[in-house]
């Protein structure tokens, strides 16, 4: 090693005393000599150009005129020797001249000395720097520095020369660090104003602020500014109706919500118990009962409160009547609504604006059921609508828009592939593409335009095609809405049929459920889908629970932070 070091330091001697150089670079005014063969073996662009026709190659001349004469000696040094002393001041333009003569260990080791001089003040011109020369890590930390302090740096004028793709990554992250919703929405102004040619993105940017954080009175003053179309007026009339407790909804950023995440989970096992789970937190919490002795089948998010229905329970189960319990989180109590019209066990439900839908089932003497039954919040009633056939039981049922979508089930002698679609406007049903395997009692959840269908149980794992044949499946696959088209995504770890499901922050969280052979249950453990990474987690145990919840029910929820910290481990 000591030889190789001498014979680099012998060579840059040479190139010092122009001895033996055979080519010259010239820097403005100024020459440097050189050897070929050692520029040849440091950068890519000189080993290109002298292994070409190009006229330098007979000329024995290179002209580097965009190169600054003050960085020329170094930088030569350092392809002679791999020695470089940088700057604060001589950084960038040396990460120019690393990208010109392709030099990627050279750009590495600048990333990381320009990282260390990043402010709030000389972020936007490093960010630019860094996209012009492909710096991706560097670009990465100068996003995250202008986020951490958004609030000075939205004031600069450099923030007018970003981009709209830059300016919506930031006004649409959680993570940005302000002291109020008002500074995003002057930023998004002010950017717009001092860029006339993009007013054009004035509204998409602006439906990423979250309107129902800011001051009544600022809105008052915001109506008159002319930059507002009609979408964005009628963002602003629906930012009134907004719940703080709504999972589906726009999030307020990070530093200004007082509330987290949670999922509610009950038990089919005629257990009163409810147990809270907070991901952010990773902790469980008793929570506030629901009533005694029943079986409830569904949890459903509609119109700011968390609604459970039962269903009649198994044959021969003390349960004859249907209930329905509503939690109002503003009250923290649960309180008995109008039971469903026809008693129904193993439905699936999902909710649309203020309606609550029950599909299928079946009746407690283990009929199935065809009918769609509506339950209207505002009114505590119910009705029916149009039936789905043929009757089925174990169906995996979500909403999007103004649409229920219907996966599988099980009819009297089949598990069933169908999708249906029940649109809310026409009261009618249409069918989509099928699933590729029949599967009942599976979990779904609606995600950006994609149904995820997890899990679940078979009978074509026996190849019989019999519903006395049925065996749970770890198969998952995903349902584009936009494209009526199927995909796979990675088996689940544990068969679980009859498990909970809830989204949370890009991730698919799937509770216990049971193999519907043994029934053993995997109750005790849940494991989450990291939809970005496309990954399962290895399952999680929580079997130190006060309470089971084998075949849970669940429901994503947002409670004040305060509130969920100040109840009772369930661990």
């Amino acid at each position: 090693m000591d030889y190789c070091r001498e014979l680099l330091h012998t060579l840059n001697e040479f190139r010092l005393e122009n001895h033996l150089c055979d080519v010259e670079l010239i820097v403005g005014n100024n020459r440097f000599a050189a050897h070929k063969n050692v520029l040849c073996a440091s950068s890519i662009f000189f080993n290109g150009l002298f292994s070409s026709s190009m006229r330098e190659r007979q000329e024995n001349t290179v002209n580097l005129k965009q190169f600054p004469v003050n960085i020329m000696e170094d930088l030569l040094t350092y392809l002679y020797t791999g020695k470089l002393e940088v700057t604060e001041a001589t950084a960038q333009d040396f990460l120019a001249a690393a990208d010109f003569l392709l030099l990627p260990k050279l750009k590495t080791i600048l990333e990381s000395e320009l990282e260390q001089y990043i402010n709030p003040f000389n972020c936007i011109p490093l960010l630019h720097a860094a996209k012009a020369y492909s710096c991706q890590r560097l670009a990465s930390v100068c996003i995250q520095c202008m986020k951490v302090s958004f609030s000075e740096v939205s004031k600069l004028e450099e923030f007018s020369s970003l981009n709209f793709s830059q300016v919506f990554e930031l006004i649409s992250s959680r993570d940005i660090i302000v002291q109020s919703e008002e500074e995003v929405c002057e930023a998004v102004i002010c950017w717009v104003e001092s860029n006339p040619n993009t007013k054009d993105y004035f509204t998409k940017l602006f439906q990423q602020i979250r309107l129902f954080c800011l001051q009544s009175d600022y809105i008052r003053g915001l109506l008159s500014n002319e930059l507002l179309d009609e979408r964005c007026l009628r963002a602003i009339e629906l930012s009134k109706h907004h719940t703080p407790t709504s999972p589906y909804l726009m999030k307020p950023r990070t530093c200004l919500d007082d509330y987290i995440d949670v999922v509610l989970l009950c038990n089919r096992a005629f257990d009163p118990a409810v147990v809270c789970y907070a991901p952010c937190l990773e902790e469980w919490y008793e929570f506030q009962p629901i009533a005694g002795g029943i079986s409830w089948q569904c949890l459903a998010y509609c119109n700011g409160c968390v609604y459970a229905v039962s269903g009649n329970g198994w044959s021969g189960c003390i349960n004859p009547a249907s209930h329905v319990h509503c939690y109002d989180p503003s009250t923290n109590t649960w309180a008995a609504k109008a039971p469903l019209l026809h008693d129904a066990d193993e439905f699936g439900m999902a909710a649309i604006g203020k309606f609550i839908y029950v599909v299928g089932g079946h009746n407690r003497h283990g009929v199935r059921t065809e009918l769609l039954q509506r339950y209207d919040t505002c009114t505590d009633t119910w009705e029916l609508m149009s039936p789905l056939h043929p009757a089925r039981s174990g169906t995996c049922v979500v909403s999007h828009n103004n649409q229920l979508y219907v996966f599988g089930g099980s009819t009297n002698d089949k598990c069933l592939t169908s999708s249906m679609i029940y649109d809310q406007l026409s009261d009618s049903w249409s069918q989509v593409a099928p699933m590729s395997y029949s599967r009942s009692s599976a979990c779904g959840i609606v995600v950006s335009e994609k149904v995820f269908i997890i899990s679940g149980h078979s009978d074509e794992a026996y190849g019989t095609n019999s519903i006395n044949d049925i065996k749970p499946i770890t198969a998952c696959e995903v349902y584009d809405i936009r494209t009526n088209s199927w995909s796979s995504i990675p088996d689940i770890t544990l068969q679980r049929s009859n498990a909970g499901v809830v989204h949370i922050d890009g991730k698919i969280y799937v509770f216990g459920g049971d193999d519907m052979i043994s029934f053993a249950q995997q109750g005790e453990s849940m494991e989450y889908f990291d939809i970005e990474s496309c990954k399962w987690s290895s399952p999680v145990e929580f079997s130190d629970l006060h309470v089971t919840i084998a075949r849970p029910r669940a429901c994503a929820l947002r409670l004040p932070k305060s509130f969920v910290q100040a109840l009772n481990n369930a661990i």
